[in-house]
């Protein structure tokens, strides 16, 4: 069995030699030992390790994070080590993608299950680039150059593109024939496939519809993509294209150069609103794809341009696959529209994925969109809210259990993980889960296996598992309430949910989406919401988000005696008084969670305590039963019958 190969960096002879016999002593082979970046780098570049483990303060000028952004590139996967957890350096630290952290002092235990973890999610990137490179390929090959004009074709390269290199500008830009004027064609994204073009968005003064009257643009041969903000790429950008990119505000940008060896110097750029958006991973991709854009631009630019009637703004086409596939999904804002494109690059691919974000976000329905652009769409998908269940039955609403397995088990149950074979399992709150389920959790990711309570064989299982938290998972696993191992496996691709108070724009169309909902369950005619009432919603901060509007709005409705909803009912900063020091009062703000228990001890009663049911509070608040017991359990609020 060929022996894997490990690169050491780490300028302490004790510490390294500490570190080489660890790792021979597990049956790795150690390339060598590295005490700078320079060194590291010729190590590297000879050997070709299959991982490094880097300490990140060096001697000299240059530290472990500077290898990092070096090693990217060359996909050897990493490993930091420091003995400072200071918030800029784990940011630092961060932002180079590594595929595990270590603080000193470290345990043989530790440095093993970070490296088998890093060779778990290296083998599922390799995988996941694969399979990504291939749909591309298919989609490119398959793209139609007739029936169009030449901006509407290259822009049929941007719509492959927009899932796996997410963008909210894309531009060409090119000689023309005989190296005359540089032409270029550029699109502003306005929706899920929506596409504004610069020519007419008064951006950028054009001449002839996509040929711009600028001499030229710097020429040096680039052949890999580059990646960073207009600082980073400097005199690679011409005047037009920095001119769009900071008007359109573009946090951060993509350049993949196409055709390197022709006269005609093409490239393509993608920008998005978002900071440090690109990554090497982003980089990889275009790297791979370099082969196959070159073709499709050859193709698009081959074909007889043809002059048609601009219009300024390019329908959306596929309608229908946003509503069927992010059904209940409201908004239009940038935020919103990059997580749309995550979800449609990850759903395919069958990995892992780990959505986070605050309460009330949307993340189930984010898990259930994922299942409906997977190929799994037409398995189940099973919902386990893991902080429903008291600790003492967890482990069997999950695996099951034979019957007898234990006291009251009458007869075999079969657990969600069973149930979920062949599809989907999402595990909502998985950071409430305790340490002790934890560690079967681990199995199941590892082995695709899971075994009954009482059982005497184990159960294969072909699932693929959706989890969510609004905890801060790197937190819990410092504080020890989360295992390492098992955050890292289930972090193979995270989808990061935006707080509604960041997508503002949204709040409009959440809110009148809410309305329409409650006229066509109630027949009430309330047709939309005044302005004043709107500037109110947002300039609210939404602690709750969506799931917090939306019950504010119903509330608000009830109310309304208009068709018009002019008052909203937003909670005011209550005041509330404690006793202070000396019998003083001392005035505080009520809590999100205050309010919480207020708002649903007012649904309880006005369901006289009941919960399920076609008049339940479950109902009522659209939530299932289950998820609104553990809050009720949570808040430490009694139903009727407790």
């Amino acid at each position: 069995m060929i022996k894997k190969k490990v690169l050491i960096v780490e300028d302490e002879y004790v510490e390294a030699n500490d570190l080489l016999l660890i790792v021979e002593k597990a049956g790795y082979a150690v390339t060598g030992i590295a005490r700078s970046v320079q060194q590291a780098i010729e190590l590297a570049e000879k050997q070709r390790p299959d991982l490094a483990l880097l300490d990140i303060t060096l001697k000299g000028k240059q530290s472990g994070i500077d290898l990092a952004r070096l090693l990217g590139p060359m996909n050897i996967p990493f490993i930091f080590l420091s003995a400072n957890c200071n918030a800029e350096t784990l940011e630092a630290a961060k932002r180079t993608q590594p595929y595990g952290y270590l603080l000193k002092p470290y345990r043989t235990e530790d440095v093993l299950i970070a490296m088998g973890i890093a060779e778990y999610r290296h083998e599922n990137h390799m995988e996941g680039l694969i399979r990504q490179q291939a749909l591309i390929e298919e989609q490119l090959n398959g793209i139609e150059t007739t029936g169009a004009d030449l901006p509407q074709r290259l822009l049929r390269i941007g719509k492959v593109l927009q899932s796996y290199l997410p963008f909210d500008y894309i531009g060409f830009e090119w000689y023309g024939a005989g190296g005359g004027n540089v032409e270029r064609c550029g699109y502003h994204r306005m929706g899920f496939d929506e596409y504004e073009r610069i020519a007419e968005s008064g951006l950028l003064e054009t001449r002839g519809g996509w040929v711009e009257s600028e001499p030229g643009f710097e020429t040096t041969a680039m052949r890999q993509p580059v990646f960073g903000d207009l600082a980073d790429l400097g005199r690679r950008i011409s005047k037009a294209q920095t001119t769009i990119v900071s008007k359109l505000r573009m946090g951060s940008l993509l350049m993949i150069p196409l055709d390197p060896d022709s006269a005609n110097h093409f490239r393509m750029y993608l920008a998005s609103r978002l900071e440090s958006m690109y990554r090497s991973r982003h980089r990889d991709l275009a790297s791979r794809l370099q082969a196959n854009l070159t073709n499709a631009i050859r193709n698009v630019l081959g074909m007889r341009r043809k002059r048609h009637a601009e219009v300024n703004r390019l329908e959306p086409n596929t309608k229908d696959e946003r509503e069927e596939a992010f059904a209940g999904i409201v908004g239009n804002s940038h935020l919103l529209l990059h997580v749309f494109d995550v979800i449609k690059q990850v759903a395919p691919i069958d990995s892992t994925v780990l959505i986070l974000g605050e309460s009330g976000t949307g993340k189930e329905k984010i898990a259930e969109s994922i299942h409906r652009l997977s190929g799994r769409r037409e398995g189940p998908f099973v919902r386990v809210n893991c902080a429903g269940f008291p600790p003492s039955l967890i482990e069997s609403e999950l695996f099951g259990h034979e019957k007898g397995a234990f006291t009251g088990a009458m007869e075999r149950r079969i657990g969600k993980f069973e149930q979920a074979n062949g599809g989907t399992i999402f595990l909502d709150e998985v950071g409430e889960m305790p340490l002790e389920s934890q560690v079967k959790l681990l199995r199941v990711l590892q082995e695709r296996q899971i075994e009954r309570i009482g059982a005497r064989a184990v159960t294969d299982v072909d699932i693929r598992i959706i989890a969510a938290t609004n905890r801060n998972l790197e937190r819990e696993v410092a504080d020890g309430r989360f295992r390492l191992d098992l955050y890292y496996r289930l972090n193979v691709f995270p989808v990061e949910l935006p707080p509604l108070r960041d997508r503002v724009e949204d709040i409009g169309k959440l809110t009148r989406h809410f309305i329409a909902r409650f006229r066509q369950r109630t027949g009430r005619e309330i047709r939309d919401i005044h302005p004043d009432a709107l500037a109110r919603l947002e300039a609210y901060q939404w602690p709750g988000n969506v799931r917090e509007l939306e019950h504010l709005i119903e509330r608000s409705l009830v109310l309304c005696k208009s068709e018009v909803l002019e008052q909203v009912m937003l909670p005011a900063p209550a005041i509330v008084n404690m006793p202070g020091p000396g019998n003083a009062s001392q005035s505080t703000i009520k809590s999100l969670k205050e309010f919480e228990k207020e708002y649903l001890m007012a649904v309880l009663k006005s369901c006289h305590g009941r919960l399920s049911g076609r008049k339940g509070a479950a109902a009522i608040l659209g939530i299932p039963p289950t998820t609104l017991h553990s809050k009720l359990v949570k808040l430490g609020i009694k139903s009727r019958g407790e």
